[in-house]
């Protein structure tokens, strides 16, 4: 039988680490909100990170998002037109 954790105390609580906390001010830079903030408030906590593929398809299938990559277009030429590089007369002549 599990027995349940005991709660953390603030003197058993870890400090987060410095690179924690940088990659979750990253994240809220591009994103535009916490990381692990839910919408409620409360922070989040991680519970598994899944790595295997079929599982992956599987959760993906399920919450109706498409298990497969984007088609990546290809690059375009720069718009030169925009540019004016037509210098009719040198300067240094």
């Amino acid at each position: 039988m599990l027995e349940p954790r005991p709660q953390a105390t603030s003197k058993t609580q870890k400090k987060p680490r410095r690179a924690s906390y940088l990659w979750a001010m990253l994240i809220a830079r591009v994103y535009k909100s916490l990381p692990l903030l839910c919408r409620c408030g409360q922070p989040m906590k991680i519970v598994a990170f899944i790595t295997e593929t079929d599982t992956i398809e599987k959760i993906l299938e399920h919450i109706g998002e498409p298990t497969e990559p984007p088609i990546i277009s290809p690059a375009r030429d720069p718009p030169q037109a925009d540019f004016d590089f037509h210098d009719p007369e040198p300067t240094w002549v």
